[in-house]
């Protein structure tokens, strides 16, 4: 099986991207709460605001996962593992058998 270096090149710098993406969505998160809460009364803000921080915070968290997993995928790839075995934690050899 041939290996193309652009293939995780390409896995890093998105990994990098989803990072930074993360990265700059957690400052902004309360800010996102002044819009909402002047159209809405004191009693309705309470309700919104802790989903809302909620939801904000979850993508966040998802983003930076799924950025440094394609970080760290990609250096495993570059370590010669097949791709398979980098996002799933599979064998490398096609014989071998996993036991759960």
């Amino acid at each position: 099986m041939v290996r193309s270096p652009l293939t995780g090149q390409m896995l890093k710098i998105s990994g990098i991207l989803l990072s930074i993406m993360a990265v700059i969505h957690f400052p902004p998160t309360p800010l996102g709460l002044h819009p909402v809460s002047r159209q809405s009364t004191t009693e309705e803000f309470r309700q919104l605001e802790p989903p809302f921080l909620l939801s904000f915070i979850a993508v966040g968290m998802l983003l930076l996962s799924a950025g440094l997993s394609s970080v760290f995928g990609s250096i495993r790839r570059g370590q010669g593992l097949h791709g398979r075995s980098v996002l799933f934690g599979e064998p490398t050899n096609p014989t071998q058998e996993v036991t759960s």
